[in-house]
């Protein structure tokens, strides 16, 4: 999205919450029919359906939960359901509601870690 702006040298100063800032901006350009945008969209989509297809085990159902600021969007959230569908034919998706919010599971697997040394 920033080099779409001209702008990609700002990039390696960037953390996650200037990432995502940009995100929400082309996510809302794609919605309004940008091509550029949409086209960067669904490459996202598609991205986390094929991290889906390599984390999904066996032949069975696969379950996960849709977590982050991108999947509150309708627009994104369906265009990554499609996308999943079709990275993963005939397996029944299972998606579910987390218990706790991502910030706090990550922050779990820090103290996990760390408790591990």
């Amino acid at each position: 999205y920033l080099e779409l702006l001209g702008r990609l040298d700002e990039a390696a100063a960037l953390g996650h919450g200037g990432c995502a800032a940009y995100a929400a901006k082309a996510l809302a350009r794609a919605q309004r029919g940008h091509p550029a945008c949409a086209t960067l969209i669904a490459a996202a989509q598609h991205e986390l359906a094929s991290l889906l297809l390599n984390a999904a085990s066996g032949k069975g159902p696969v379950k996960a939960a849709l977590a982050g600021g991108l999947m509150n969007s309708a627009y994104f959230r369906n265009g990554f359901l499609k996308a999943a569908r079709l990275a993963l034919p005939g397996r029944p998706l299972v998606f579910v509601k987390l218990r706790i919010t991502a910030e706090a599971a990550a922050a779990r697997l820090a103290l996990l870690r760390r408790n591990k040394r």
